[in-house]
């Protein structure tokens, strides 16, 4: 299943971010869910491989 998501900027600078530095970053959670019901979503949840002492 292809679904085209619209992250929003702020979303997307965390994300870069992350990956700048060599860390994985998925988008996970209910934002997910919502857009494969077809709903907006209303807030977004990140889950990365990144220690919290190295975020």
């Amino acid at each position: 299943m292809k679904v085209k998501i619209q992250i929003p900027e702020y979303v997307q600078k965390v994300s870069r971010m992350l990956s700048k530095e060599g860390f994985e970053c998925y988008l996970v959670g209910g934002a997910v869910r919502d857009v494969v019901m077809g709903l907006d979503p209303h807030d977004y949840d990140l889950a990365t491989d990144a220690l919290p002492d190295e975020m």
